[in-house]
């Protein structure tokens, strides 16, 4: 590989040799490579920094945890109550099946009538 130099100031020189030494790179070339490499694979701009990538972790755990805590109020304002609805007028519906009979609604319809009700919560809440 052809060498050629570059002229880069005291300080810029000091910072260099550090990252060197904090990435055990042998040479300045590596350390120059390796930060090339870098920009070129993240596509982060050096000119125009952004967060960090811990910063945009930080970011997107807050997200995450306000969406958490939005299904959490979720089931207990809204899924929670269908439910315990349901489940009173299945209770209701037992009581009026014969005796001996069938029961007018099985285990599976009462899935079926909650996933049916969760479904329209959703869409509710698509729509607001």
């Amino acid at each position: 590989m052809e060498q050629t130099h570059i002229r880069i100031g005291k300080d810029t020189k000091v910072r260099l040799q550090l990252f060197q030494k904090q990435h055990a790179l042998k040479t300045s070339s590596e350390a120059i490579s390796a930060m090339l490499q870098y920009f070129s694979e993240t596509g982060d701009d050096p000119a125009h920094p952004t967060l960090t990538a811990k910063a945009q972790l930080g970011e997107i755990q807050k997200r995450l945890n306000q969406v958490v805590a939005f299904i959490r109020t979720f089931e207990k304002e809204n899924l929670r109550p269908v439910l315990s609805e349901i489940t009173k007028a299945n209770r209701q519906m037992l009581s009026l099946a014969p005796p001996g009979g069938q029961p007018l609604l099985t285990q599976a319809d009462m899935r079926e009538a909650v996933s049916d009700a969760v479904m329209a919560l959703f869409d509710a809440l698509k729509q607001k």
